[in-house]
């Protein structure tokens, strides 16, 4: 009797082992993270707009990809406190 109940916990303890394992091996082709977007695509939109037209988010994008508050400045002829009060609002 208490052979067979042994036996009886030992199959169920191997199927979820069974099942743990197969739920590890499913989620490891997924990202977490979000990608990096690709420089060639969004920087040539950025770039054409306007400084009114220039939002937080295209700034962000801008720091991203290496470029310096100077260089935001004499591309878009704004000054400083201009590109900060953007990036805050």
């Amino acid at each position: 009797m208490y052979a067979g109940i042994l036996l009886l916990w030992r199959i169920q303890f191997l199927d979820m082992s069974k099942r743990n394992s197969s739920n590890r091996k499913k989620s490891q082709g997924i990202w977490i993270i979000e990608r990096k977007p690709d420089e060639d695509d969004i920087l040539p939109s950025i770039l054409e707009k306007s400084w009114k037209d220039v939002t937080s988010m295209d700034l962000y994008h801008l720091y991203n990809f290496d470029w310096k508050t100077d260089e935001i400045c004499q591309k878009f002829k704004v000054n400083h406190h201009q590109v900060v009060n953007r990036l805050r609002y």
